[in-house]
């Protein structure tokens, strides 16, 4: 994602602001400071809130809660399974 008009005139501001002494950082980095850890009551909004600086990480977040319930039995851990005998790709 990119902030300004062109890549160069972004690295080039990114490199005058580094010179004078500014600790450039992302918003993500930001994000990850405050949150610390993972293990908090809220991990969950903290998810929230790096899926939507990063939209690639909820499929990650999906991912992982998705083999969570295939791991555990949980609630959907069959899915795939009625998929496929619902397109008659499998037979059991």
């Amino acid at each position: 994602m990119r902030s300004s008009y062109s890549d160069v005139a972004q690295r080039v501001s990114i490199e005058r602001l580094s010179r004078a002494g500014a600790i450039v950082v992302d918003v993500e980095a930001v994000i990850s400071e405050f949150q610390q850890t993972w293990a908090r009551e809220d991990a969950l909004a903290w998810g929230a809130l790096h899926a939507n600086v990063i939209p690639s990480y909820h499929a990650l977040i999906e991912s992982v809660l998705r083999a969570q319930a295939e791991a555990g039995g949980g609630e959907g851990s069959n899915a795939e399974v009625e998929w496929a005998k619902q397109r008659g790709q499998l037979s059991v």
